[in-house]
């Protein structure tokens, strides 16, 4: 008796369809080159050593890395519907389905050289566990990439509550140093994408306001609203202060 196929969630789907790629994080491509860019004068040599993507989504930040270079990377995602998708669009990457804070029962440690999360960190509440259990599969030296919401100028109160009803726990960073810190990361470089965010999610927003007709085809106007909502709603607290966006680069001690 074959199993039913699990569902990708619909705004994950639209996502893909308004950027025009496998990306579920802000920025896409250009996020990712500021990365790599940035993790390619820590380390030349790093395509050549595993990686490890952290939250991998629909595969096309792994695929892209894999593109530039990086044969020796895997994916981990908890969304079984997304790891059944990665596996089939992208054969060439080993994609599992898992919990982050889970990690430590997936692979001996240590075992990667560079470890990296796109949008992916805000998620998860316990970040002082993540950021261990982390640093214990990495290689010494080995490179951590947070790219991620960040606390705003004004905003105290966490969580934030998106349109879809999912908690948003911003990177803050003053607690995000001292976590890294005890968990044996020296941090490289801290970058403010605030206004990176605020560009990239206008942008955003006017696809979804303006979608393709292929989009159009796929999608009902309930869905493409929903999803329209939820960016607005995050664009509205980057242009207000009341959320940021950052990108952590850290090593291991």
């Amino acid at each position: 008796m074959s199993q039913t196929k699990p569902k990708i969630n619909t705004t994950r789907l639209v996502l893909t369809k308004i950027r025009e790629g496998d990306y579920l994080h802000a920025g896409e491509e250009e996020a990712i080159d500021m990365v790599l860019k940035k993790v390619l004068t820590l380390d030349r040599k790093l395509p050549a050593k595993a990686a490890l993507d952290v939250g991998s989504g629909l595969g096309g930040t792994a695929n892209y890395f894999y593109q530039q270079g990086f044969k020796d990377i895997q994916g981990i995602d908890l969304d079984p519907a997304a790891i059944a998708y990665t596996k089939v669009k992208y054969p060439h990457i080993s994609f599992t389905e898992s919990n982050a804070l889970e990690l430590d029962k997936l692979y001996p440690s240590p075992s990667f050289s560079l470890i990296y999360l796109f949008n992916v960190i805000y998620a998860i509440q316990d970040k002082a566990t993540l950021i261990k259990k982390l640093s214990a599969l990495t290689v010494q030296n080995g490179i951590l990439v947070l790219f991620d919401y960040a606390e705003g100028k004004r905003r105290t109160d966490f969580p934030i509550i998106d349109k879809e009803n999912t908690a948003i726990y911003p990177l803050q960073i003053d607690d995000i140093k001292k976590d890294l810190d005890a968990a044996g990361w020296k941090i490289i470089d801290i970058n403010d994408l605030t206004q990176n965010y605020i560009v990239w999610y206008q942008g955003l927003v006017r696809k979804i306001n303006n979608p393709s007709s292929q989009v159009v085809s796929e999608f009902s106007q309930a869905e493409l609203s929903q999803v329209n909502k939820m960016y607005s709603y995050l664009l509205d607290l980057l242009e207000k202060g009341d959320l940021g966006g950052v990108v952590i680069y850290a090593t291991k001690k």
